[in-house]
């Protein structure tokens, strides 16, 4: 109960997942070894024991007794119900964890949800107030508007820039004793950095503090500064529940709700920015080239590698030569799938973000792991042999 209250959720995934690792090369790695390994080596007749050890331990021991191979089908009926139950019992503590997670959050985090796609003529917290409250019959405490700060947020960056060079500056001048001078431009006269970034700082906060109050006098009114999207805390998290089962509109793009993210993964600048089809389009295209570049990019990276001579170290270099346009590219996609999506998809969070390359990542491997082995070099006398016996497709699958 302890470790409940002070670790994390995701924490407790981890540990979870190292957990079911264990349990599965406790009840499936070590009896394969102990079990079909003494089979394959004592009992396989391959002769492989006299020339390689590791060899003798494998399948490719056995020549001339049947009986082994019934027993790897015994064996994997067994490992996909042991898998099988092993997966769905962390699954349940995992659920458990997670189900008293969510009823300890406290409020207003447990009922705010995250409102995106506001049309326009919805677009002010009075508005958006309103509207919850005539549809149905709930509380709204609360209701914050996401604004476009665009020029908020680069005077807030001049401003931190001009008071950090300021504190520089007063610690030059605590350490040699002497006003220190900065020259403004190339070959400029040297001014005094202390009074030109103590007025650069003060000017910057005057301007901060007034573009806060243009902000929040827009604020009231439609549009403007107010974005798509907006943050509405109900008196109750049943509101909240009933809010995000409920279809507010026929458009799939207009009030859609989600759960809140936490705010400290929450991607500002993207939430204020309005989704298009052009965007949308132009990540999937992305991905797609990024997909179909993938052979000749590994194939490419594979030739150079094994062009270069190493001399000495040549035998070492041939080693990973073969399979290094395969291991950088792979390593390089998850990076590349992210500034895809950052660019084009606006990922609210960086929750969201992660849940895109999972399901994209998991795509590609299904593609490229599964699919494509089976179409083979030639789609063609694939997709014949398939339209002549579609029922061939299990036995292609299973090959």
């Amino acid at each position: 109960a302890s470790s409940q209250a002070t670790l994390s959720l995701d924490v407790w995934l981890a540990v979870e997942y190292s957990n079911l690792g264990i349990k599965l090369m406790a009840f499936i790695g070590i009896p394969m070894f102990f079990i079909f390994g003494a089979l394959h080596r004592y009992c396989g007749h391959g002769d492989l024991e006299k020339t390689d050890l590791l060899e003798s331990l494998s399948i490719r021991n056995v020549h001339g007794v049947g009986w082994i191979y019934y027993l790897h089908g015994i064996c994997a009926l067994w490992v996909v119900l042991l898998v099988r139950s092993i997966v769905f019992k962390a699954q349940e503590r995992y659920l458990q964890r997670r189900f008293a997670w969510l009823k300890s959050l406290p409020c207003p985090r447990c009922s705010t949800i995250l409102v995106e796609g506001i049309p326009e003529e919805y677009r002010s917290e009075d508005r958006v107030r309103q509207f919850f409250s005539a549809t149905f019959d709930a509380r709204v405490m609360q209701v914050n508007m996401v604004r476009h700060t665009q020029l908020l947020d680069q005077l807030s960056s001049e401003h931190l820039v001009a008071k950090g060079r300021l504190r520089q500056s007063e610690r030059l001048l605590e350490r040699d004793g002497s006003r220190p001078t900065a020259r403004l431009r190339f070959a400029g006269e040297p001014v005094d950095a202390i009074s030109y970034f103590l007025g650069e700082m003060q000017d910057k906060h005057q301007l901060v503090q007034q573009e806060q109050a243009r902000i929040r006098q827009e604020s009231a009114s439609l549009g403007g500064v107010n974005s798509h999207c907006a943050f509405v805390t109900f008196g109750t998290r049943q509101d909240a529940a009933i809010a995000k089962t409920l279809d507010f509109s026929q458009d799939g793009g207009h009030w859609v709700i989600t759960d809140a993210p936490e705010v400290s993964t929450i991607c500002w600048g993207k939430l204020s920015t309005e989704p298009t089809l052009l965007r949308t389009v132009s990540g999937i295209l992305l991905i797609t080239f990024l997909y179909a570049g993938f052979t000749p990019i590994c194939v490419a990276i594979s030739t150079l590698a094994q062009s270069l001579d190493l001399g000495p170290f040549q035998p070492l270099w041939s080693a990973f030569a073969p399979t290094l346009g395969l291991t950088v590219f792979l390593a390089m996609l998850p990076t590349v799938l992210l500034l895809i999506f950052d660019a084009c998809f606006l990922p609210r969070s960086d929750t969201a973000a992660q849940h895109l390359l999972q399901f994209w990542y998991f795509a590609f491997l299904l593609f490229f792991v599964l699919f494509l082995p089976i179409i083979g070099t030639n789609f063609s006398d694939f997709a014949h042999q398939v339209y002549k016996s579609p029922a061939q497709v299990f036995g292609l699958v299973a090959a």
